[in-house]
């Protein structure tokens, strides 16, 4: 029974309320409870906000990169405004047009190449300077007849971004476009595969005899800035 002039204990705590390693009495004046609340901090590799007793701190001591410098301009979050703003820009453009030495023939200026079964020939080559991470787009383009399983490519740094149906028996235009993202010196190629099992000719047209083969290459970029 309580004494005389003594305030009888009546808490509702728990040791779950408490800081860890604190101590409370709750309403037994002779039962000490330390408190296991954990002392914790948030974490930059995380979402997860772990339960317990945070110190006061600012986001940023959270994680450096949370500054307005990198959030986009005019978005708000937790209080800061975003500043960062890029905008696309030209990076490079090369391109090249090829030359066969065209035959005089019958209807125009022509010159006949045969292709292997399975066999890729490249026609024509440029090699761009690319900034860091640029958006890359290779055009291929060729006026010629051949069988429908000769193929038009277009190939960047190493990997065909495009490829054509097959060509017509009508000599025609065929164009392929393609996207990378490309960084460097890289070799860009206008090239045909012939998928077909034998040997198939492919017969590229031009303008006039010895310039204009109508095989073409174009490889451009753009940039954030």
């Amino acid at each position: 029974m309580p004494q005389r002039g003594a305030t009888a204990l009546d808490g509702d705590a728990v040791n779950t309320d408490v800081r860890t390693g604190k101590t409370f009495y709750n309403t037994d004046p002779s039962g000490k409870v330390t408190g296991n609340i954990p002392n914790v901090t948030m974490a930059d590799d995380s979402q997860a906000i772990p339960a317990g007793i945070h110190p006061a701190r600012n986001l940023v001591d959270v994680d450096a990169d949370f500054v307005a410098a990198k959030i986009a301009k005019d978005v708000v979050m937790f209080g800061v405004t975003g500043t960062f703003d890029k905008t696309l820009s030209e990076d490079t453009v090369d391109s090249d047009k090829g030359n066969v030495n065209l035959d005089t023939g019958a209807g125009g200026y022509k010159k006949t190449r045969t292709i292997g079964a399975g066999v890729t020939i490249d026609l024509l080559t440029v090699t761009p300077t690319f900034s860091a991470n640029s958006l890359a787009v290779g055009v291929a383009a060729v006026c010629a007849e051949g069988d429908f399983n000769i193929r038009l490519q277009c190939i960047m740094g190493g990997v065909m971004v495009a490829e054509s149906t097959g060509l017509s028996s009508l000599h025609q235009m065929t164009i392929c476009i393609g996207t990378r993202a490309m960084t460097g010196a890289q070799v860009c190629k206008a090239s045909v595969k012939n998928y077909d099992s034998i040997s198939e000719d492919i017969i590229f047209w031009g303008e006039d005899a010895g310039s204009h083969e109508g095989v073409g290459i174009a490889a451009g970029s753009a940039k954030l800035t």
